[in-house]
């Protein structure tokens, strides 16, 4: 019979996902052992990996409140670098599309939010108000650029 020391290593590694035979390596207990215990102890390796992944969320931030303040600051970082272009150089669509990719995963963040609380849905309005406006400038800079290339 091995100690109360050797199951608990046993579940903490399977709920990491190691193989039979690497915990086997690791703690020295045979593969078939082990087999029985992932039976007898499923529920306590379904919690403990649980645990692990709560702990990864944390680590590398994986939280809605977090992708929205991530998705807002780049949205704002690109529109502030869109307000310093002329668009006569760069090809205004690649910016523009990543702009719009940035507000879309923005507005998937906080939709399930905007359900519960009305007031989120006024950034989502001047959001659009200022999408038409920047397809606007696009288009004046494109004809500017197309006059230029014309002269």
């Amino acid at each position: 019979m091995k100690d109360i020391n050797t199951k608990e290593k046993f579940i903490e590694l399977r709920a990491k996902g190691y193989s039979y035979p690497r915990i086997s390596e690791l703690i020295g207990v045979s593969e078939r052992l082990l087999v029985e215990w992932n039976k007898e102890f499923k529920e306590d390796i379904s919690r403990k990996h649980l645990q692990e992944l709560e702990i990864l969320r944390d680590k590398y931030q994986l939280y809605s409140g977090y992708r929205i303040q991530t998705f807002g600051n780049l949205l704002l970082a690109l529109r502030k670098e869109l307000e310093q272009r002329d668009f006569t150089t760069v090809k205004t669509e690649k910016l523009i599309d990543l702009e719009m990719k940035l507000y879309n995963d923005l507005e998937k963040e906080l939709s399930p939010i905007a359900k519960l609380d009305e007031e989120l849905l006024t950034p989502t309005v001047i959001t659009a108000e200022l999408m038409r406006e920047l397809n606007n400038r696009c288009k004046r800079e494109e004809a500017l650029r197309k006059n230029h290339e014309g002269d």
